[in-house]
């Protein structure tokens, strides 16, 4: 049976699933049927179904023609062409079959957009299809969302939001995202909880990295945590995806993930950043930030785990405190009061980090974990000592991350 052939039959059925397999032009199997779905008298038999859809499809097969002869610029610009009629049957069509194709034009688009991108091009400009990309998608969500004969049809629309977040992180235009989330809080859009669960937990997943990147930590624990909670259990990997972003927010607010979930997701690049984390080891916190440097940068994290130096310094001041404290006690410290703590003590534990910092840059340093709440207490400048709190010296993170984050 010829591709047109089964294209047809599937139309009659009003099959939804079924052609959006059809149209699929990330399938090398389907891509090559569909270029060979227009030779001979195969298109006649397209041309006693609607007419819209007819010329989609006559044009989707010029598309996979020319992506089999490796002409990716020309293939998105037919591809392109191809939205117009289909977006005109989606919008005529009274029932909601042809969500599921919509949603595949959109993957199509961005798929075959990329490609295109990725081809060198020599000593010509580069060109930036995932750009145009972006704009026909969003003449795609916006006929969903302004669907006249049948809510259902609206249901097109948060798929399309997770494809348009696909393609604004790649282009690093996260401004442009903000118009999304916006649109989908809106009163006129479907609520969530009508949508299927894996494309709420992909938009979960991509508001989360959104969050993260505007530094709403709070909303971004939530979001990922929502994320996490409901990804299937099978998706390994889209697992660790979500915990690439939900480990650093969590630290940030003081929650220490185990090392047995570490490992599980073969989150290596954490193990050491945790466990230096813990045991306030600012040498080994500089090494692994380092080492992972590039991997923190291109994820988004960097700046958030760069921030979590000061909980590693509250970590190891407390550890200071402790001996100090025990030394008060066993009168190792002379009269010495268990809530005083010299600089020249809290400068000989960063000499042991090989942290190099002089008095007055330790005192900035007290000052701040102060500010940020990280250490109750306060610096006597003229002595050089940091006096803390009788009680509750140096708080819970969860507690400090409340206020702050």
């Amino acid at each position: 049976m010829s591709h047109a052939t089964e294209v047809k039959r599937v139309l009659e059925g009003r099959d939804g699933r079924k052609l959006a397999q059809l149209m699929d032009l990330q399938d090398e199997a389907m891509r090559h049927a569909m270029a060979n779905g227009s030779k001979g008298s195969t298109m006649a038999e397209l041309r006693l179904i609607d007419e819209n859809l007819q010329e989609t499809f006559a044009l989707l097969y010029e598309t996979a023609q020319l992506l089999q002869a490796r002409n990716t610029k020309l293939a998105y610009e037919t591809l392109v062409n191809a939205l117009g009629p289909f977006q005109r049957a989606f919008r005529e069509d009274e029932d909601a079959w042809l969500v599921k194709p919509m949603h595949r034009m959109v993957k199509n688009l961005r798929s075959v957009a990329e490609a295109c991108d990725a081809v060198p091009n020599g000593m010509q400009e580069k060109t930036n299809n995932m750009a145009d990309a972006g704009a026909q998608m969003m003449k795609c969500f916006a006929v969903s969302i302004q669907a006249q004969h049948n809510r259902s049809k609206k249901l097109a629309a948060l798929f399309i939001v997770n494809e348009l977040f696909k393609v604004y992180f790649k282009l690093n235009t996260l401004h442009l995202c903000k118009n999304l989330v916006r649109a989908v809080m809106a009163p006129t859009f479907a609520k969530l909880e009508e949508f299927p669960m894996a494309q709420r937990v992909t938009y979960m997943y991509y508001v989360g990295r959104l969050s993260v990147f505007e530094e709403k930590y709070k909303d971004a624990e939530e979001q990922l945590e929502f994320a996490l909670a409901h990804c299937d259990k099978g998706a390994v990997k889209n697992k660790r995806r979500i915990l690439q972003y939900l480990v650093p927010v969590k630290l940030g607010r003081g929650h220490v993930p185990s090392m047995d979930l570490l490992q599980k997701y073969q989150l290596y690049e954490y193990t050491d950043l945790v466990g230096s984390f813990k045991c306030g080891s600012m040498q080994a916190f500089n090494q692994t930030l380092l080492q992972h440097q590039r991997k923190f940068i291109a994820s988004g994290t960097y700046l958030l785990l760069e921030k979590m130096k000061l909980v590693v310094y509250r970590t190891l001041f407390k550890k200071v405190h402790q001996v100090h404290t025990k030394m008060v006690l066993e009168g190792a410290e002379g009269r010495g009061k268990s809530t005083q703590i010299s600089m020249e003590m809290l400068k000989a534990s960063l000499d042991w980090q090989r942290v190099s910092m002089d008095l007055e840059e330790i005192e900035c340093l007290v000052s701040n974990l102060i500010f940020q709440g990280y250490i109750k207490g306060y610096l006597s400048h003229q002595k050089r000592t940091l006096v803390v709190s009788k009680q509750d010296p140096f708080p819970h993170l969860f507690e400090v991350a409340k206020s702050s984050y």
